[in-house]
């Protein structure tokens, strides 16, 4: 729920007749009969049900009671506007600068930010029809639009439809340290002296660090799947692999005596000022062929003969179990 008071325009300790004549004066800027826009009527809402929770000793009571005791202390001064920042990851990684456009409120200079005009002759009120009551039923109560006078001299300003300010574009230089994580937040704090009419901003950015084609991110390491070619891992040599700085070379060990899964310490995402860089961590993934011309074919049972014969030095696993086979045989000949 809303501060109501903040709703309002008011501070905490006011008296009943105050906070009905705050409820009076913002209900003929905002009530939908007078400014008829769906952003008007939607804060008509928040302003009605602020005046009913404030007006009312027991939900007042309620509202007050489940407040958070530090709710106003944090609370920015002036409006705070929400953006979301995408990063490629070696944005992120490195820090950048980034210039943000948005939409800065300047108090409206048509009615001096009060969202409301004085006539220049009265009108009968359009809530009431001029009546000064409003009929519900058989019973009447006094039209909180005019407050029972049946005219009005004051309407909401056509240049703010009502709101007090209007909206101007602005550019904002953000800068982005290195090794942001998605989902951190950076705070530009009144971060530009206020123009004329202008209100101060808080800008508050959230960070996204979009997918990326190579590596994903677990923490401060860098994961990424390689994909190889089989017979580029039966032997040992160089491997080009990527990095956050471009293509490197690792020297790699035959598999399956070493395994498929490399961590390079240093090669991984930086931690925040400058707390350490994370792990490269490899996996990578054997590649077979999905076929085989004849040729080729014949050398690979050619490699295959030339295993077998020496199968009890280069592959024992296939001689152990070429005299399991053999004495199975021997076996079911008896």
């Amino acid at each position: 729920m809303e501060n109501p008071f903040t709703l309002l325009g008011l501070t905490h300790g006011v008296s009943t007749e105050e906070i009905k004549r705050a409820y009076r004066r913002l209900a003929m800027q905002w009530h939908p009969d007078r400014n008829p826009t769906r952003e008007a009527e939607e804060h008509f809402k928040r302003i009605k049900a602020a005046y009913e929770i404030l007006l009312d000793p027991v939900q007042r009571a309620d509202w007050e009671s489940g407040r958070a005791p530090d709710d106003d202390a944090d609370a920015p001064s002036g409006e705070s506007a929400d953006m979301v920042l995408s990063l490629d990851l070696e944005e992120a990684a490195s820090g950048c600068t980034k210039t943000l456009t948005l939409d800065t409120r300047r108090s409206c200079t048509e009615c001096d930010g009060k969202g409301s005009i004085e006539l220049r002759a009265s009108v009968a009120c359009s809530s009431c029809q001029g009546v000064g009551r409003i009929r519900s039923g058989r019973s009447s109560t006094t039209c909180t639009v005019c407050g029972g006078r049946g005219y009005v001299r004051i309407a909401s300003c056509p240049a703010c439809t009502g709101r007090g300010w209007t909206t101007s574009a602005r550019q904002v230089t953000l800068r982005v340290p290195a090794g942001m994580q998605t989902g951190e937040r950076l705070r530009l704090a009144r971060q530009h002296r206020p123009r004329d009419g202008e209100v101060a901003t808080d800008l508050f950015v959230a960070l996204v660090i979009r997918p990326h084609s190579l590596f994903s991110l677990d923490g401060k390491d860098l994961l990424c799947t390689v994909p190889v070619n089989i017979f580029r891992l039966l032997h040992d040599g160089t491997l080009e692999i990527p990095t956050l700085n471009g293509i490197q070379q690792i020297s790699i060990q035959p598999y399956p005596g070493h395994g498929l899964e490399y961590k390079l310490p240093g090669l991984g995402y930086p931690g925040r000022h400058g707390r350490g860089v994370g792990h490269l961590r490899l996996k990578l993934q054997p590649v077979f062929p999905d076929h085989f011309t004849d040729v080729e074919l014949k050398l690979l049972l050619r490699l295959e003969k030339l295993v077998l014969e020496k199968a009890s030095t280069q592959a024992p696993e296939l001689a152990a179990w070429e005299r399991k086979l053999a004495q199975t045989r021997s076996r079911s000949a008896e």
